[in-house]
């Protein structure tokens, strides 16, 4: 576990198993640059690429990864 918070849900997951953002792109087949963007919570998400990321981390993990597990997808009402 790193020393610093967690910047976002997936960067919490990240640091919890150890994973890089380079290889968390390169299995995810996405780039590293909007993995990291991501990961910090430096930019939004569209539902393709947290499949692509879940997807990912459930091949490092060895276990399914649910989006849900990554990201917040709550949402309010207007």
């Amino acid at each position: 576990m790193a020393d610093r918070p967690a910047a976002s849900k997936l960067d919490a997951f990240c640091l919890a198993h150890s994973i890089t953002t380079f290889r968390l792109a390169e299995v995810s087949d996405v780039s590293r640059q909007h993995t990291g963007r991501v990961r910090f919570a430096k930019g939004d998400i569209r539902l393709t690429f947290a499949k692509k990321i879940a997807r990912g981390a459930s091949i490092i993990v060895g276990r399914k990864v649910p989006v849900g597990e990554l990201f917040d997808l709550d949402f309010d009402l207007p």
